[in-house]
């Protein structure tokens, strides 16, 4: 493209040099038509040029904004467009809270199976965000104290060879009534014991790893 308007620029300054060497007006004005032709062409070419250097840096400018605000923790990554070593947060959280040696599970209403509290990330919210925004939604009334990443799961599920990928956070309190918020997501919830209880693929990795069985 810099070639190509360099070529018109230099037509253009020889159709002028034509028009100043004849003597005949009408030809003089064709050779300064000319002249202007190339230059306009000259000029498109340069435009078209600064649009797409422009496009170019916005384009550079959203990647890093993308990596920045977009994978800001957890698994990392050799994306060929984010680059090495950009991290990728996980698709969902997860609650784990603990009251008398009993855990907080809640019932999903479609199948009936039981789970630690939780649900998929939205957007650019974080982990912790995004688990603080699901108890509110499922359990407006529960309190929570302070959330502390227990581990992030992204690997296959070796009991249902389902794929997961969550943060899996402990709260160190938890009180408050157990009211349901989003009554078509699940239908109860309670404090129980683990074991002897229908559980998500998920929830049974959690408490397999959290609350093993005693020999």
């Amino acid at each position: 493209m810099v070639k190509e308007s360099k070529f018109f620029r230099k037509q253009a300054d020889k159709a002028e040099r034509m028009a100043r060497a004849v003597s005949d007006a009408e030809i003089a004005e064709r050779f300064l038509n000319m002249a202007r032709a190339y230059r306009g062409q000259a000029d498109v070419l340069k435009a078209k040029k600064k649009v797409r250097q422009k496009a170019m840096m916005l384009t550079a400018s959203v990647r890093q904004s993308d990596k920045a605000h977009l994978w800001p923790q957890g698994e990392s990554t050799n994306d060929p467009v984010l680059g090495r070593g950009v991290t990728a947060m996980a698709k969902s959280s997860k609650l784990v809270a603990t009251k008398r040696g009993r855990v907080l599970l809640v019932r999903r209403r479609r199948d009936r199976l039981w789970m630690f509290p939780g649900g998929r990330r939205r957007g650019r919210e974080t982990e912790k965000d995004c688990l603080r925004r699901e108890i509110r939604e499922e359990l407006p009334k529960l309190k929570l104290g302070r959330l502390k990443l227990w581990k992030e799961v992204k690997s296959k599920n070796p009991r249902s060879g389902r794929k997961m990928n969550d943060a899996i956070f402990i709260a160190n309190k938890a009180s408050g009534h157990l009211a349901i918020g989003d009554k078509k997501e699940i239908d109860k919830a309670t404090w129980r014991k683990p074991r002897g209880i229908r559980l998500t693929p998920t929830s049974r990795y959690i408490r397999d790893k959290l609350f093993p069985k005693r020999g």
